[in-house]
């Protein structure tokens, strides 16, 4: 989207109103929510368009611009480069930012939002479920570990996976991505058999390759 001198005018209901027209503009409070809504952002962006420029500079409005001047940058977090790898499935990015996050919906946690009374793993059958327990203590997972450490040639966490990726040292960023997009697969592989042992009502079998237990054969 350009700046507002790109355009004189905005169509409303097929009626061109003139660009000065909609910046005083108001929404009928009869109208749709979606409408009046959009309305509202409007009028929460209008004061980054000083005179007819985006903050004036002879800038283009992007996205990235208006959510930046409405709220200050966030810090970088530092296991964003492990989340966000280009080369890895975005389903599988999108479990491991939970993960790092420790948001994932694990039993231990709906039990204290009062969801459910049970808090065993469904993996194992035996312990508590949290997120430390699923991805490093459930007996599952860690064979799941080794036999990833095993394929890779080196020693993926068996604690914290987050300082585990500041402190590795990799021999290139394409091995650096490999391990993560790997390793982002299995955090998904594993949240996957653990979903199906709670909707099945069975613990998965284990086996000698983690993408197959539990009937995962199509979690990729």
């Amino acid at each position: 989207m350009g700046s507002s001198q790109n355009f004189d005018s905005v169509s409303l209901d097929g009626t061109k109103l003139p660009w000065a027209s909609w910046k005083t503009y108001s929404p009928n409070q009869n109208g749709s929510w979606a409408w009046r809504k959009l309305c509202k952002i409007k009028d929460i962006l209008l004061p980054g368009f000083a005179g007819d420029w985006w903050l004036q500079g002879n800038q283009d409005y992007t996205i990235s611009k208006g959510y930046n001047w409405l709220g200050p940058a966030s810090e970088k977090v530092v296991w964003s480069t492990f989340v966000w790898v280009k080369e890895a499935i975005p389903r599988h990015s999108f479990i491991g930012w939970l993960v790092a996050q420790n948001r994932l919906l694990t039993r231990d946690r709906l039990n204290k939002m009062g969801i459910i009374e049970d808090e065993t793993c469904p993996l194992c059958g035996t312990l508590p479920e949290s997120h430390h327990h699923l991805f490093f203590n459930c007996i599952f997972s860690q064979k799941c570990l080794l036999l990833m450490s095993a394929r890779l040639g080196c020693h993926l966490p068996s604690h914290d996976f987050i300082e585990w990726w500041i402190s590795r040292r990799f021999r290139t960023p394409a091995q650096k991505n490999k391990i993560a997009e790997t390793y982002l697969a299995l955090i998904y592989a594993i949240w996957w058999n653990r979903n199906m042992g709670r909707l099945e009502g069975r613990v998965p079998a284990l086996c000698d390759d983690p993408w197959h237990c539990g009937r995962s054969q199509n979690w990729n």
